[in-house]
């Protein structure tokens, strides 16, 4: 995994960049990694909406309608979409390449009878599964940010 950690032993932090966030993804790249997504807390999305390249860009919108927020970062090593998560800590900014990571079953989904209540049947749906990575080096984090 392609870490870039800010901190020491003790947690400092500092504040997200958009030069820390241009390091990790040239070395996902370098890696061979085509990163597409950044999984941002609310704290993050919030810098990374405040990147100066952002000023200069022009977008039709409404008279009623103030744009503040950026969806897709272009970078020189290609989009990437900014998803914000309420689950993400906001200590992290997770880089991730979607072709590298799903969804691998043991067991796939069944239902199985469990009770019968009169005239109700209770049924519960069993499943094991887990996230598999395929390729670590395809994966990033800026880690020890400040929130």
């Amino acid at each position: 995994m392609n870490i870039f950690i800010t901190g020491g032993c003790g947690y400092v932090g500092t504040v997200l960049t958009e030069a820390l966030l241009k390091g990790v993804l040239q070395s996902m790249f370098t890696n061979g990694a085509e990163p597409k997504m950044a999984i941002a807390g609310p704290v993050n999305k919030g810098v990374i909406s405040g990147f100066t390249g952002r000023a200069n860009t022009r977008q039709n919108v409404s008279a009623d309608t103030v744009s503040a927020s950026i969806s897709v970062y272009a970078s020189d090593f290609g989009e990437l979409q900014i998803v914000p998560s309420n689950r993400s800590r906001d200590r992290s900014l997770l880089l991730v390449d979607p072709e590298y990571a799903k969804v691998a079953y043991l067991r796939n989904f069944q239902t199985m009878d469990i009770a019968k209540i009169g005239d109700a049947d209770t049924k519960m749906i069993l499943a094991e599964y887990g996230l598999e990575m395929s390729n670590e080096a395809a994966h990033g984090i800026v880690a020890d940010l400040t929130a």
